[in-house]
């Protein structure tokens, strides 16, 4: 479930907003962003800027006009770790047993 935080960031570069704290999954990251706008002029994927688990919009040069609307979707991914089974590791190390034996 999410719970954005809207935090506002203070720098001479950045005029936006953030959405911090979002609550995945402990295996789950932000892995990409795009929005999507009608009416608003200036304000692409070049704004967005996101970790792990927020997202910041830089609205410094957009110009949103009356009934403007923009959408911003993000994708996530899980972040898994792959671990050899037991069996297949047996097999490499009888593999390497083989190996060893036949060229003696």
């Amino acid at each position: 479930m999410l719970h954005p935080a809207v935090v506002a960031t203070p720098a001479a570069t950045f005029a936006g907003f953030t959405f911090s704290g979002l609550d995945f999954s402990p295996a789950t990251t932000i892995t990409g962003v795009s929005v999507t706008t009608s009416g608003v002029l200036g304000l692409t994927t070049a704004c967005l800027t996101f970790t792990a688990n927020s997202i910041s919009v830089n609205v410094q040069s957009v110009h949103p006009t009356i009934g403007g609307t923009a959408r911003i979707d993000f994708t996530t991914s899980d972040v898994t770790t792959t671990v050899p089974e037991p069996a297949s590791l047996s097999l490499l190390a009888l593999g390497l047993v083989g190996v060893a034996v036949r060229r003696r």
